[in-house]
């Protein structure tokens, strides 16, 4: 591992990280007294049973049940709420919930241009970012700062949603308070040990929601009609999908990033995304695979590299 990569691992297990998720996020804006009976219809999660004051994730669908984006749901009061999900797809994530608005008191923004997005992640997170009396799924807004705690595969984490004039001296803040600035290859790192797909690249409409094996979190079974509702509970009721995801180890150099994975000359699936996991210290991927051969220990070829399938997440 380089220098760099080494002092944010250690930082990571004895304080925090700290990056800027900024450019890989966009933040929609969603209110109006109409707003949680619209996501309520639109979006997998129980929007209704999120409290003011927590957040949680969900899935936005096509009709057919095919993934647009993994979404992360904030609910900043009764009738205000921030939507956050990949860049990559954010665009279509901002026109898609406004066309669901018809008649509906309900205004959408893409917020993502007056804002920035500090991440934490490590076990003092909490403590320096002033966030220790909130629990997990918990978020606070802080005049115009918005604090989100999270749990992820361990880690404790903190985002920081900010006004961009403020970013500079919140960062500066918060290195002064013990946290190691890590650069995006590292926070790219944690994703993929976590298992946490990036929509348009790991996923896109073509990918079930279940595939993603994000339906335990982001998938309410009993709160009713939502677009791709149908698809998503026949799934659960009557079938499996035919494919997954699942973590690729590799036992030399690693394969690149849309390599196609093959069993006996037979192409069973793609990698998508390629880093190297700074808790395991070694290249490792993301890749979709068919369901037959989804089992950890699986023995693969992605691209001409010789590759195991690992359960996720890695770390």
């Amino acid at each position: 591992m380089t220098e760099s990569m080494t002092a944010g691992a250690g930082a990571l297990a004895r304080s925090a990280v700290l990056f800027d998720a900024t450019p890989t996020t966009t933040l929609v804006s969603l209110a109006g007294p109409d707003t949680e009976s619209l996501l309520q219809g639109v979006v997998s999660q129980d929007v209704k049973a999120l409290a003011a004051g927590r957040h949680a994730p969900a899935l936005l669908l096509t009709p057919k049940g095919g993934l647009i984006a993994a979404l992360e749901i904030l609910r900043l009061s009764h009738d205000a709420f921030l939507v956050a999900c990949d860049a990559l797809v954010g665009e279509a994530v901002a026109k898609k919930l406004a066309r669901y608005v018809i008649s509906e008191d309900v205004v959408v923004t893409d917020v993502s241009a007056d804002h920035a997005v500090l991440s934490l992640r490590g076990p003092k997170a909490p403590a320096i970012a002033d966030a220790e009396r909130l629990a997990p799924g918990a978020l606070a807004v802080e005049g115009t700062a918005t604090v989100v705690r999270s749990e992820i595969c361990g880690l404790a984490a903190v985002d920081l949603v900010l006004l961009r004039p403020s970013a500079a001296a919140k960062r500066h803040a918060l290195l002064a308070a013990g946290a190691v600035e890590v650069d995006a290859a590292f926070a790219e790192g944690l994703r993929v040990e976590s298992g946490r797909i990036r929509s348009g690249k790991d996923a896109d409409e073509s990918t079930l929601g279940p595939e993603t094996r994000l339906e335990s979190v982001a998938v309410s079974y009993t709160k009713g009609c939502y677009v791709g509702q149908e698809t998503i509970a026949r799934i659960k009721t009557y079938g499996q999908v035919n494919r997954l995801l699942v973590g690729l180890e590799f036992e030399g150099e690693p394969a690149r990033e849309g390599d196609a994975i093959t069993i006996d000359g037979k192409d069973v699936g793609k990698v998508t995304s390629v880093a190297r996991g700074p808790r395991l210290g070694r290249p490792i991927a993301l890749a979709t695979v068919r369901r037959e051969h989804a089992e950890p220990g699986t023995r693969v070829l992605a691209g001409a590299v010789a590759a195991t399938v690992a359960a996720l997440p890695f770390a």
